[in-house]
């Protein structure tokens, strides 16, 4: 801010419509929005098996507890590979793509799990859905920094943090009672 009371923005937009600098704050906005509410989906597909365990367990009895514990866990050291692939990904081909094909893979997993019949088949759907969770991190922090000022940053990054945690916590309510109602079944 200067002396006078304008602010300079940092980084300077250009003058292409087209420069995400340059996006009317409805857009930048939504785009946020849908950022939270793809990490918060992304983040909380990885915890809900723990909210089903004892349909789990019953599906599954002749598994060990080292292996029940192994679904419930396996999805969260895979977000660092994920990220690994994902980012460098959306630096060559575009952020889209990349997203798209983490969503492709979150939802082409979370259908596999649902309707996988053997512990292996779920254990394999649980893998692909921690690797896909992978750049809810890093992605959604590098949008906001290409379609923002220096002083929207803050705000915006608070908004999407936040927001994703607010999400995630509705969504483990929810499949409480989903657990409660419909339990783990498979076709």
């Amino acid at each position: 801010i200067k002396g006078d009371g304008r602010i300079i923005l940092v980084p300077t937009p250009s003058r292409d419509p087209a420069d995400p600098l340059n996006w009317s704050p409805l857009r930048k906005w939504t785009i946020l929005g849908l950022l939270v509410l793809w990490s918060a989906t992304a983040l909380s597909v990885q915890n809900f098996l723990s909210n089903f365990l004892p349909s789990v367990y019953t599906r599954f009895p002749d598994a060990t507890t080292n292996q029940i514990n192994l679904l419930l866990t396996i999805s969260t050291p895979l977000v660092a590979p994920g990220q690994l692939v994902f980012v460098p990904l959306a630096l060559t081909y575009g952020r889209r793509f990349s997203l798209l094909l983490s969503i492709t893979l979150l939802l082409v997993s979370t259908v596999w799990g649902a309707c996988s019949t053997s512990y292996g088949s779920l254990l394999g759907a649980r893998v692909v859905e921690g690797f896909a969770g992978g750049p809810t991190d890093a992605m959604g922090f590098t949008i906001i920094q290409e379609f923002s000022f220096v002083h929207e940053r803050g705000r915006m990054l608070g908004v999407l943090m936040m927001g994703q945690l607010a999400l995630q916590l509705v969504f483990a309510i929810a499949t409480n009672y989903m657990a409660v109602s419909t339990g783990f079944k498979w076709p």
